[in-house]
């Protein structure tokens, strides 16, 4: 909790977000004028026994127009750690920060493996809404039948999404992660759900589950 302490939440909201944000590829308001960054809802996830990260909802308020919601997990790992995420995809530290007294990196937590595997594993397990959760994952008898043992399976990040973030799974699934959201279903979960579904649609990918946030 340290890390979203009322202090340092509004230098991290409005001090830092605004300009990280805006060198990420799926923020899709760079050429508009933030104003402000709201803590619209936080959710926290264990990564392994000892590690845990903040599954951030962040609203971005612009001088004109309308907000708008992205979704932003954190972490933090102690610099000593030599933490692989950060060697391999440096685009997703956010700040270096001091917390205890270690010093460490503050960074996008959907490219850190230990958040893959929890969250293939959810799915997998079709462990869908526990009481007092605000993320609900929701896999089909399909996933849970193709995926085994999920906890083993290896990740990797896609390249070639812009305005998402996308998850393989050894090329026999893929997560993607919808950056900008809205309270409500979205379109293109829904589209997938038809074709491969009610329609049996055969040249589009299976859709095998959803991860859901309750509020």
């Amino acid at each position: 909790d340290d890390i979203l302490e009322s202090g340092f939440r509004e230098e991290l909201l409005n001090n830092v977000l605004p300009d990280w944000l805006r060198q990420m590829r799926w923020f899709g308001a760079k050429g508009r004028e933030i104003h402000h960054i709201d803590l619209e809802d936080k959710q926290d996830i264990w990564l392994d026994e000892q590690n845990r990260a903040f599954w951030l909802l962040i609203k971005v308020n612009y001088y004109y127009g309308l907000p708008e919601i992205y979704q932003l997990p954190i972490t933090f790992t102690p610099k000593e750690a030599e933490n692989d995420t950060i060697k391999t995809f440096p685009q997703s530290r956010i700040l270096d920060i001091t917390i205890n007294r270690i010093p460490g990196h503050l960074y996008d937590a959907l490219y850190d493996s230990r958040l893959h595997r929890r969250l293939i594993t959810d799915l997998a397990a079709n462990t869908g809404y526990r009481k007092g959760a605000k993320l609900a994952c929701n896999g089909s008898p399909a996933l849970q039948a193709m995926a085994g043992d999920a906890s083993s399976l290896k990740s990797r990040m896609l390249a070639a999404e812009q305005s998402n973030t996308s998850i393989a799974f050894e090329d026999k699934f893929y997560l993607k992660i919808y950056r900008k959201i809205d309270y409500d279903i979205n379109p293109d979960q829904e589209m997938i759900r038809m074709l491969t579904g009610a329609l049996s649609f055969p040249h589009a990918p299976a859709f095998l589950g959803t991860v859901d946030w309750i509020s």
